[in-house]
């Protein structure tokens, strides 16, 4: 049993992490050149501004702390079955039941809401939770 950040809660989270997310996996920026790229660049740097909101504590990245981000839907083919490992169940937790930003704009609001999201088997979690357990066994 081990736990992992979620990867695919930057397809949630509405911020330069969801850029970033749908740019390098889904909509494969690398792909295009020219006006093209800048009009693509343009498009999510609008819909995807940096937040310019006073916050109240640093992110994980934004204090250097090395982590992986893992995809809970490709986690048994990336990472377990390469590890001689079968998975038996993913759990998720740490909900965000809004954008990570109203943590910082409305923290009681926020905290109280995403408690009550709380809920490891809610497939919600795959988007909604920033990390997950693996419940796995040796093959």
């Amino acid at each position: 049993i081990f736990s992992l950040r979620n990867e695919l809660f930057s397809l949630c989270s509405q911020n330069e992490y969801s850029a970033d997310y749908l740019l390098r996996n889904i909509f494969s920026i690398a792909d295009t050149s020219g006006k093209l790229r800048d009009d693509v660049l343009a498009f999510f740097a609008e819909r995807y501004p940096k937040m310019n909101v006073a916050k109240l504590f640093e992110n994980v990245d934004e204090r250097a702390i090395k982590s992986h981000l893992h995809n809970p839907v490709t986690v048994q083919q990336d990472l377990l079955t390469p590890s001689g490992l079968r998975l038996e169940g993913l759990y998720y937790y740490h909900f965000h039941a809004l954008p990570p930003i109203f943590e910082h704009t409305h923290q009681s609001e926020f905290y109280d809401l995403s408690a009550q999201c709380e809920d490891p088997t809610d497939w919600r979690g795959v988007v909604m939770a920033s990390c997950f357990v693996v419940h796995a066994k040796k093959i």
